[in-house]
């Protein structure tokens, strides 16, 4: 089978990580080829939708995978096209919309009530699609790659040590950019003789240690800490810090706005809606963090790479019956 995605360039956050994995899985058994259309300087979204235009015009493969700019560049279209959508989560009052925002949208809408199946990774997710008259979503989470995530005590206390982070409890804010609650929860917290710290590529003035280093580094900060927040402000699709908190065996205390509820709860974690009540949950947290850590590993640790491809395999043995991998 050929199957043609076209990747929207996001090299941060979890859509695009999502879709690099979504690639790699299905070029287990398929032909693949990923287009990335939107070179820096060109204006992004313009351009990510006539490259899909003008793609999906000239190219016949089995199946397009599209996320959801690409999915509005061909619209009602998505159907005849054997376009499979992916769907990872919809929140427009927290951005700001332009005319381009609002014909993304409507396009966006006729493209998920067309295309062949549309993916979405949160149970939220697929009822927020069936509400709005989306033919039966199917949920695919994204995966992690378990393994990253073992860390030895002797690695995390050196960790701390290189890093000056040996105040405890340590209190990860969460990562430093608007709309993730980082700012918020620090200042429900700033007067508490505790540990902060934050990590990614920082957008926030805040005066607190921030980790912006490789993979490995983030995975031991987040062990390091005595309890991570992911007290975000939007709809989440998922949400990769508190799952990756939860491989690690750190608890997690998180909004759980939208697609994250469902990480939390089924992974015995806390939900905090008011910025308010952290401080009064964390103590409690901090205190049970061994055996909420356990569960929250154990919960965490399925969704693993290999159930994933599995997952799609099955998906593009639907979308293209009679069609066979490699």
């Amino acid at each position: 089978m050929t199957v043609d995605i076209v990747h929207p360039g996001q090299t941060h956050g979890g859509g695009g990580i999502h879709l690099n994995y979504v690639a790699r899985a299905v070029a287990q058994a398929h032909d693949v080829r990923v287009y990335r259309p939107a070179p820096r300087p060109l204006p992004r979204r313009p351009t990510i939708l006539a490259a899909t235009r003008l793609l999906t015009t000239v190219r016949r493969p089995d199946v397009w995978i599209l996320p959801v700019i690409p999915l509005a560049a061909v619209g009602a279209a998505a159907g005849r096209k054997g376009v499979v959508g992916l769907f990872y989560h919809h929140d427009p009052p927290t951005q700001k919309r332009d005319w381009l925002d609002r014909v993304i949208e409507k396009r966006l809408w006729d493209g998920l009530r067309s295309a062949r199946r549309v993916v979405v990774i949160a149970e939220y997710w697929r009822c927020f699609l069936l509400n709005r008259g989306v033919i039966d979503p199917v949920v695919i989470h994204t995966p992690f790659e378990v393994e990253r995530y073992r860390v030895s005590p002797a690695d995390i206390e050196a960790f701390r040590l290189e890093r000056g982070l040996t105040k405890r409890p340590l209190v990860y804010l969460g990562n430093c950019r608007p709309q993730k609650g980082t700012e918020e929860a620090w200042a429900a917290l700033r007067d508490l003789d505790y540990g902060f710290v934050t990590s990614g590529r920082r957008a926030l003035d805040l005066p607190v240690p921030n980790i912006d280093g490789s993979i490995h580094d983030y995975v031991l900060l987040l062990a390091a800490c005595d309890v991570v927040l992911t007290m975000s402000t939007f709809a989440e699709g998922w949400n990769r810090t508190a799952h990756e908190a939860m491989l690690v065996g750190t608890p997690v205390i998180g909004s759980g706005r939208a697609g994250m509820r469902e990480l939390l709860e089924d992974g015995g974690q806390l939900i905090c809606e008011r910025f308010e009540d952290l401080r009064h949950l964390i103590p409690h947290v901090i205190e049970e963090r061994a055996a909420r850590g356990d569960r929250g590993r154990r919960y965490a640790a399925q969704f693993t790479v290999a159930r994933f491809a599995a997952q799609w395999m099955e998906l593009l043995a639907t979308c293209c019956p009679g069609s066979k991998g490699r």
